[in-house]
């Protein structure tokens, strides 16, 4: 079963540094050799494009959801996604939603409060102090 965790809060609190010593961690603790972040900020279609060219080989893409899950179900070690700044936008919401069906567990950061996943994990609202502490406990 693939666990989401949905680390919320204002802009500027440290949700983002947070999630980069996360994926540190985990990334130098073996367990986790493939460690995707995906900003979303900039648009997650064009990051699951860029990632499919650059680190699996695959052009001429119609459907960057389908192909990434696809791409991503052969990987055969443990991983992690990370999605950062996740917006507003319910294109967005709804493409990390889709996101949901890859087998690695997924760290989602947003400063917005509405979600539309399953079984989510959320650390409602952080104040900065919340997040000081989490990252504190990780690093």
């Amino acid at each position: 079963n693939q666990t989401i965790c949905l680390v919320k809060s204002f802009g500027g609190v440290g949700k983002t540094t947070l999630c980069r010593q996360l994926a540190y961690d985990l990334y130098n603790e073996d367990d986790f050799p493939n460690v995707i972040w995906l900003d979303a900020s900039q648009g997650l279609n064009s990051k699951l494009v860029n990632i499919l060219s650059a680190h699996f080989r695959i052009e001429d893409i119609e459907d960057p959801v389908t192909a990434f899950i696809g791409a991503v179900s052969q990987v055969t070690n443990k991983g992690v996604l990370i999605i950062d700044n996740l917006l507003e936008d319910d294109g967005e919401w709804s493409i990390a939603s889709q996101l949901q069906s890859i087998k690695f567990p997924c760290i989602i950061n947003s400063r917005y409060q509405n979600t539309n996943f399953n079984e989510v994990m959320e650390l409602d609202f952080l104040s900065e102090q919340d997040c000081l502490s989490l990252y504190c406990y990780y690093s």
